[in-house]
């Protein structure tokens, strides 16, 4: 058997050259750390320690406490007598403005974690006095009894604003202008070298994926993510064969008007559809091109094909950092909705619908305008129960919200 060789030996490194090869490490680690996380995210989690610490130093001659040696005492405290006071957004029946019991609870995880970056990590024991301040019962029991009391005071959470049938047609037929024109310019520029054609192509890539996006949200009723992790083998002809092959063999378009296909199962939110036997779903043919999702989806495959980008991954991908690629994975929901309410408001389309909302929109024009039952309409719900609850809830438009700003409402 053949063996490696054993690794040569390092010659050793001076002082100055560890050191630097440590600073530069740690920076890039520090980097990818920071690029991994969402902006919004990091800046909540800054601006919570920031406040946190400031808190603290003001209080610290007459407790005698620093960040290493506070308490689960001093974190419950700085929440109940400064934190939640000072950053309520939602009324309730006793007419103060509360902060919502999510953003309490994701502010503690903000900390948490900024305890653990400190080096306190771990269950906080009242023996040693060791550990995160944040990892103990008397900050579980804050989080779960203000969350209790909120509820019991009138707190709801407003269901998100869906969008009109009427919306959605504008919508999507405003996209399809531009991608026809797009692809008449794209046309012209057919003979572009291929290391120049993704830039070429990139408004009309982005305009189709955020299209298909769409279509796929409203069609199939799934949520944000299941929109986004698409891909093209989930695209079936009714014995469940996928569509891909013929979608990238043929440059025109190759099924008749009243075509039926369908979307396998990608995963509920946690991602077990497939394993639980979901069904497939049927999608009727759209009776208008610009509401067509399989058509879109063909345009993009030939765009994909014609850049020279891969055709078996993710349909619905975020730009590469440096704009010349698109990156692997899928495009995450926070940056789907961002894309579907720029949309919306350069069309003028926009009164405070979310992703959310086209799931909820799709179920209401089926039951309202198709007259469907609620079991029928909560069928596109791929729910285990169609016509339950959730259905219903979904069909109750008088929880939605307003307008962007307001998520909460008060119980009537």
């Amino acid at each position: 058997m053949n063996r490696r060789p054993p690794p040569a030996a390092e010659a050793p490194l001076g002082s100055s050259e560890v050191l630097a090869e440590y600073a530069s490490s740690l920076q890039r680690l520090a980097q990818n750390e920071a690029a991994a996380a969402n902006p919004s995210t990091s800046a909540a989690a800054a601006a919570v320690s920031s406040e946190f610490c400031s808190w603290l130093a003001a209080r610290s001659l007459a407790r005698r406490i620093t960040l290493q040696t506070c308490t689960p005492e001093d974190v419950a405290v700085f929440f109940e007598s400064h934190w939640l006071p000072k950053h309520g957004s939602s009324l309730l029946e006793d007419g103060a403005v509360h902060a919502a019991p999510s953003y309490l609870a994701s502010t503690v995880s903000h900390l948490r974690g900024f305890f653990k970056r400190l080096g306190r990590d771990g269950q906080f024991s009242h023996a040693t006095q060791t550990g995160n301040p944040c990892c103990d019962d008397l900050i579980t029991k804050l989080t779960s009894t203000y969350h209790q009391q909120c509820w019991q005071q009138g707190y709801a959470e407003k269901s998100a604003k869906s969008l009109t049938f009427e919306q959605y047609d504008e919508l999507t037929a405003g996209l399809h202008r531009e991608v026809s024109s797009l692809l008449t310019r794209l046309a012209a520029a057919r003979h572009t070298p291929t290391g120049q054609r993704f830039k070429a192509a990139q408004p009309l890539l982005l305009l189709l994926r955020d299209a298909v996006a769409i279509t796929a949200a409203w069609e199939s009723a799934v949520r944000g993510h299941n929109a986004c992790i698409l891909q093209g083998e989930d695209l079936q002809d009714r014995r469940g064969s996928s569509l891909l092959t013929q979608l990238l063999q043929h440059a025109e378009f190759p099924y008749a008007a009243g075509f039926r296909w369908q979307l396998a199962p990608n995963g509920t939110k946690a991602r077990q559809a497939r394993r639980a036997g979901s069904l497939p779903l049927e999608v009727l043919p759209a009776d208008a091109e610009h509401r067509d999702m399989l058509r879109l989806v063909h345009m993009l495959l030939q765009v994909h094909q014609w850049v020279g980008l891969p055709t078996n991954s993710y349909l619905v991908r975020p730009l590469a950092d440096d704009h010349l690629s698109f990156k692997a994975g899928p495009l995450s929901t926070s940056a789907f909705n961002k894309q579907l309410q720029h949309h919306l408001r350069r069309l003028g389309l926009f009164q405070g619908e979310s992703t959310h909302g086209l799931r909820r929109g799709t179920v209401i024009h089926d039951h309202q305008q198709l007259g469907r039952t609620p079991a029928e309409a909560g069928l596109r719900l791929q729910h285990a129960n169609p016509g339950g609850p959730q259905t219903l809830q979904y069909l109750d438009t008088s929880r939605e919200s307003g307008g962007p700003p307001k998520q909460r409402r008060r119980l009537s």
